[in-house]
């Protein structure tokens, strides 16, 4: 393995354990910060995360963070100084190693009164692997009152919310990088938008992603009248008879065509990154498989007609499949009154689109097109 996926999972681990700090806080409104001063700190304590997966002890392996918090400890005495951290073997070494031993060289840096004092502020936690922490991360968000699936869904809101507090926010900026379990409860009650990103993907497997997105999204016990709106990101390399082959899928998914009549309505489908002459070649290819669709033009050099593309399906027209243009139409269909439920389903290569109509949405991150097809 290499440096860049013992970086990413050193990250998260550190974001998990974040999460954990902040839901065990009994004061709903205190403060954690991420990625401040320090790894992780508050009114009360200061913490530096190291995950050293691939690594074993020593003592020296810890000085350089060791050497972080006593200049912190130095400025501030009133706070806990933790230093959690995991490697692969502890080599032997407890969590009562001495100060001076990690110190080494530079252990005469500092008074012998202010490693006596800093000692006493001072706790060395080794800690769990990586999967034993996600899944104690997932049981504190379950003593919330969430079923596990419900956990694994809010852990990844949180994992997100978190990631953009750092990202979104510069050095310059860095007072904003807070959390309060306040915030996360808010997150889980208030916010409709479930992304599930690649970290999830990469450290479970692909087959639990694939599973879990389709049991917790795309299994329907009975097809209803909810209108449900696709937003597919190509990477543009994709066949016309792929792209045809994922519309259809999707078509029989949410619309179902019987004998005497027809279950469910038609799937509006925003395909994002496609030549535009591929979409005139794929739609080619629809009316060669006999599938109806609409895509709000009725005539040659006609205007956008949303009332046609938002014609509901029937028996009649058995119209089983609406395809958006742009986003300006996509807006505008969305935006529409159609008296029932509406879901927005992304999926998503690089960043989804920012839709701002209040409507539930998923957002799933991809990596090729025919991962659509695992997870309906």
């Amino acid at each position: 393995m290499d440096g860049g996926y013992y970086a990413i999972k050193g990250f998260e681990y550190q974001i998990d354990k974040n999460i954990l700090e902040i839901l065990k806080e009994t004061d709903e409104k205190k403060a954690i910060n991420i990625e401040q001063n320090q790894d992780i700190d508050s009114v009360d304590f200061v913490m530096q995360v190291k995950y050293k997966e691939a690594t074993k002890f020593t003592p020296s392996a810890i000085k350089k963070p060791v050497i972080q918090l006593i200049d912190e400890f130095i400025k501030n005495n009133s706070k806990q100084y933790i230093l959690y951290c995991y490697f692969k073997d502890f080599n032997g070494y407890t969590e009562s190693t001495s100060i001076d031993s990690i110190l080494g060289s530079s252990k005469s840096n500092y008074t012998q009164q202010q490693k006596n004092d800093f000692k006493k502020s001072f706790k060395l936690n080794f800690a769990s692997q990586f999967d034993i922490q996600l899944e104690q991360t997932i049981r504190e968000i379950q003593k919330l009152n969430y079923n596990e699936d419900e956990s694994i869904i809010f852990h990844s809101r949180a994992s997100n919310f978190l990631r953009s507090l750092v990202v979104n926010n510069s050095p310059s900026n860095i007072s904003k990088r807070t959390c309060t379990k306040q915030d996360l409860i808010n997150l889980f009650k208030n916010d409709r938008k479930v992304i599930f990103d690649n970290s999830f993907r990469f450290f479970k497997g692909e087959d639990l992603y694939f599973k879990k997105m389709k049991n917790e999204f795309f299994t329907f016990n009975n097809i209803d009248k909810t209108i449900r709106f696709f937003i597919i990101e190509l990477d543009g390399l994709e066949s016309i008879s792929e792209i045809t082959l994922l519309l259809k899928k999707i078509s029989e998914k949410c619309f179902k065509k019987l004998t005497r009549d027809v279950k469910g309505e038609a799937p509006f489908i925003f395909i994002h990154n496609i030549d535009s002459n591929n979409i005139i070649k794929v739609k080619e290819k629809l009316v060669e498989n006999e599938i109806i669709f609409k895509d709000g033009y009725d005539f040659l050099n006609s205007q956008f007609n949303l009332n046609s593309i938002t014609l509901k399906s029937s028996k009649e027209n058995r119209i089983s499949l609406k395809l958006i243009n742009n986003k300006n139409e996509l807006n505008k269909v969305i935006d529409f009154n159609f008296n029932t439920l509406k879901k927005v389903y992304q999926f998503y290569k690089s960043k989804p689109i920012e839709i701002s109509q209040d409507v539930t949405e998923t957002k799933i991150a991809i990596q090729n097109a025919n991962e659509i097809l695992k997870v309906i």
